[in-house]
């Protein structure tokens, strides 16, 4: 009896170590799996994109991803300052609130500023200088001002310079990030504070 015991004993102990060493493969198989497929303890090696297949059409770039050209960026900058500039002199004198006023001095000076900087780009870069025309939506804008007095006046300007803002940012950061002149992205990025710190302002006042 003893004997047989033992003989079972010896069998078992030559199968064990093949049985450990499977549950160890099974073990590095689902670390592995839950690494993404990254063996344990190495550092994930990046994948090179491949180009599409001949014939494929490649994925469109999101709207907020696609390329601004230098020209575009310079024309709808510049008519935003335009608009900025003629609107807070308009504010400048016929708004009825202090804090209105305040900030339509403001916006005169940092446009004003902004403007000529640019306009300096734009000639370095060999772009003819042009008339600078308001977007049809900034000229509405600017005849509902010229018409509006006192308090209604105070609303429409402060509701405007809110949107404007909003746009300038907007297209600010979308020339920072994918604009196709490097000058004119590194101006996109010294003037994106600035006209964020605007935003949060006239966002202050208009509540």
């Amino acid at each position: 009896m003893m004997k047989r015991i033992t003989s079972i004993a010896i069998v078992a102990a030559c199968f064990l170590p093949s049985w450990q060493a499977a549950a160890e493969q099974d073990n590095q198989q689902i670390a592995l799996a839950q690494s993404g497929g990254q063996a344990p303890g190495t550092i994930a090696t990046p994948t090179t994109p491949q180009p599409p297949a001949s014939g494929a059409t490649p994925a469109p770039l999101e709207d907020n991803q696609a390329p601004m050209s230098a020209a575009t960026f310079i024309e709808r900058a510049r008519a935003g300052n335009a608009f900025e500039i003629e609107s807070s002199r308009l504010a400048a004198d016929k708004a009825t609130q202090p804090a209105l006023k305040t900030f339509a001095r403001l916006m005169i000076d940092d446009h004003s500023r902004a403007d000529k900087r640019l306009a300096g780009l734009a000639a370095d870069r060999g772009q003819a200088e042009a008339p600078v025309t308001m977007e049809p939506r900034q000229q509405r804008s600017m005849e509902s001002l010229q018409n509006a007095t006192g308090a209604e006046f105070d609303r429409l300007y402060a509701s405007a310079q809110l949107e404007a803002h909003q746009m300038a940012v907007q297209l600010y950061q979308s020339y920072a990030e994918t604009g196709t002149d490097e000058k004119l992205r590194a101006f996109a990025r010294e003037t994106l504070p600035v006209l964020q710190g605007h935003l949060k302002q006239i966002q202050n006042l208009n509540q």
